[in-house]
This record gives C-alpha cells, structure tokens and sequence, in this order.
C-alpha cells in the first residue's frame, strides 16, 4: 500500500502573514470600488473581493468583523 505523504502544516506565521495581506488586499479593493460609480462593473468585482476576503478571515480567525472598523471600549464613569 501506498502512503500519500503527509500534508504540510500552515503555521501560526505563516496564518498571520496571509491575514495582513488579505487586509492589504480588502484595503485597496474598497479604495478602488470608493472611486468608481455605483453601477460599474469594477465596483462589484472590488465589492465581491472584500466579501471573499471577509469570509476567508472569518475561517481563520473566527471573528466575521476582524477587518471592520471596531469602536474603542467606553470607558466607565
């Protein structure tokens, strides 16, 4: 019998560097989309990348906001 070699790991590194370039990426796609107009073909293609992107971080990270803006915390009175 013959064994398939095993997989090589994607390590904690290596998952932090893909998530800065994706943000880089989902960056440059909403500056893209913000100067086209409304219906343009361009616009969609740079919204549906900012979606993808969106999902593939909440696969690594589980967080489905991790590359929206977050409000800092209040602080107590």
């Amino acid at each position: 019998m013959i064994r398939r070699p095993l997989r090589r790991a994607f390590s904690y590194s290596e998952r932090h560097e893909l998530l800065r370039a994706l943000g880089e990426a989902r960056n440059l796609a909403l500056q893209c989309a913000q100067s086209e107009s409304n219906m343009s073909e361009l616009r969609n293609k740079c919204e549906s990348l900012c979606n993808a992107v969106d999902e593939l971080a909440t696969e690594l990270t589980g967080d489905a906001s991790y590359f929206h803006l977050k409000m800092a915390p209040a602080r107590p009175a």
